[in-house]
């Protein structure tokens, strides 16, 4: 029974052994393999540095210039997907590189907030990119997204809240050329609007079921057709027309709108 204990006590310390033996190489093998990783994202320093200012230059081209934040005609959605996916196969980060933040190299990390600074600028591309086809939406024909002009015409049927909407997201935007420029449309959008929604509620006081009430006046009359003047959208102002001309034969005014 003494031999029997003993022997599976050799058993036991020989198997020890073998598993101490196999930790310690492990941990070994693990502390080689960090610090090859570590090496590795040292010399990649280079390359990714390279592949992050060429993709600096392609981002630069999105816009007609960087400092105004004017987007050129030919960027787009897809162009900015594009260069998403690009920035995000170029290794930054000690995750990429599987060690530890404070493993990282110094190069790498200075690296690794450009493209932080680089991915948070494409975000904003695109949003801007939305932001102009929402707008653009609002009036009749595509807008000049270098210039404000002030002949642009808003759409009809075109909604307060959805100017006002537009407004808030534009101001998300860091303040720039661009964001100057897309609220000089929504202003020039509100302001039609508001021109429009001031003629209708006079007319809809003036005349109710084609019948003019008390106060279709003179004066008030000649207000309004002073007003549509003022009216770009030729659809809403012939419109108006047509239901102050009706006015007009009813009170006998002798003052046709134009």
């Amino acid at each position: 029974m003494a031999k029997s204990f003993m022997k599976n006590l050799s058993v036991i310390v020989v198997a020890a052994g073998a598993v101490a033996i196999c930790g310690a190489g492990y941990f070994h093998t693990k502390r080689e393999q960090a610090a090859q990783q570590v090496t590795y994202a040292k010399t990649a320093v280079t390359t990714q540095k390279k592949k992050l200012q060429e993709l600096k230059g392609k981002v630069a081209a999105l816009y007609q210039d960087s400092s105004t934040g004017i987007l050129a005609a030919t960027t787009t959605k897809e162009t900015v997907e594009s260069l998403t996916n690009s920035l995000g196969s170029i290794q930054t980060s000690a995750e990429s590189f599987g060690i530890s933040d404070s493993q990282l190299p110094k190069g790498m990390k200075a690296l690794n907030k450009e493209k932080e600074g680089l991915s948070s600028e494409l975000q904003t591309t695109k949003q801007k990119l939305t932001l102009q086809t929402k707008i653009n939406q609002l009036f009749e024909n595509e807008l000049n997204w270098t210039t404000f002009s002030g002949d642009e015409v808003i759409n009809e049927n075109i909604k307060a809240l959805d100017i006002s909407n537009l407004k808030d997201q534009v101001s998300l935007i860091k303040a720039d050329a661009w964001q100057t420029l897309a609220n000089q449309y929504l202003t020039e959008a509100i302001n039609q609007q508001t021109t429009i929604q001031n003629i209708q509620t006079s007319i809809d006081k003036m005349y109710q079921n084609g019948t003019v009430t008390d106060a279709a006046t003179l004066e008030e009359y000649t207000t309004l057709v002073t007003a549509i003047d003022a009216v770009k959208n030729q659809t809403i102002r012939q419109t108006f027309v047509q239901t102050l001309n009706a006015i007009n034969d009813q009170m006998g005014f002798g003052m046709p709108a134009q």
